[in-house]
């Protein structure tokens, strides 16, 4: 569903009910609605999100052109609700959105994955690619021009992108003596108390109610780990401190 400059993905019975351009999956065509086409880019939706449902949507089996030439598209939030377990292409999937810098696919399963090309062919400000796997370069048919154009793509261990390596041989977590362009993800990011994968001053509220013992139940709401921001083994104000020191850049 498209609302104003949002593109939410959803899997539930509320469709009646919500507000907006709605489309249906998994869709019929080349391209889906939302997305751009060969000559026309999309430059209304500017964020894509993934319900937290939708992660028990196992329909897809095709992805190819899913967020194409969708030139303002800057950030897509919660990909790993996006269960691609049946997913057999993925070609040009984010293909022309040279507004994407981040993307984090450590989710992705790429098992029965055949066709590749061109993924990610023009995200020219795509820097970093989060993924744990070595994504089953040996099974995979047709990869050609999968990272082309990413020119501003760095690995996670400093390797930078290079027209000799635009096919799916770097498409693995950067290591010394084995290059690669994906970033492996930390199992958790340092200060992200609320598991938003952000930090902001809602990890500051989650960090607070840690310390006043309001998240001690049997399955807590925050992370516990993040929450030592000070990295001294306890979570105290002083990590409120640190962490509004780091929002606040210090």
């Amino acid at each position: 569903m498209v609302d104003g400059a949002t593109l939410t993905f959803y899997y539930d019975t509320k469709k009646a009910t919500r507000t907006g351009i709605k489309y249906d999956l998994p869709w019929t065509g080349r391209f889906p609605g939302w997305a751009g086409t060969d000559v026309t880019a999309n430059t209304t939706i500017t964020t894509a999100i993934f319900d937290e449902a939708f992660q028990d949507y196992d329909g897809l089996t095709n992805c190819d052109n899913m967020f194409y030439n969708m030139s303002a598209l800057t950030q897509i939030n919660h990909l790993d609700y996006l269960n691609t377990e049946r997913v057999l292409s993925m070609g040009t999937m984010f293909a022309e959105c040279p507004s994407l810098t981040s993307l984090d696919l450590s989710n992705f399963n790429t098992v029965k994955v055949r066709q590749m090309p061109a993924m990610f062919f023009g995200c020219s400000a795509l820097k970093t690619i989060y993924c744990n796997d070595d994504w089953n370069r040996s099974t995979v048919e047709t990869t050609v021009l999968l990272f082309y154009g990413c020119t501003s793509l760095v690995g996670g261990n400093g390797t930078a992108y290079s027209d000799a390596h635009d096919d799916i041989d770097y498409a693995h977590p950067d290591a010394a003596g084995n290059p690669g362009y994906f970033t492996a993800k930390p199992a958790f990011i340092m200060g992200d108390v609320n598991k938003d994968d952000k930090i902001t001053i809602a990890d500051v509220t989650a960090l607070v109610n840690i310390i006043l013992g309001k998240d001690d139940g049997p399955t807590p709401l925050y992370n516990h780990d993040a929450a030592d921001v000070n990295g001294d083994k306890k979570v105290t104000i002083a990590d409120v401190t640190a962490l509004v020191n780091v929002i606040l850049g210090k």
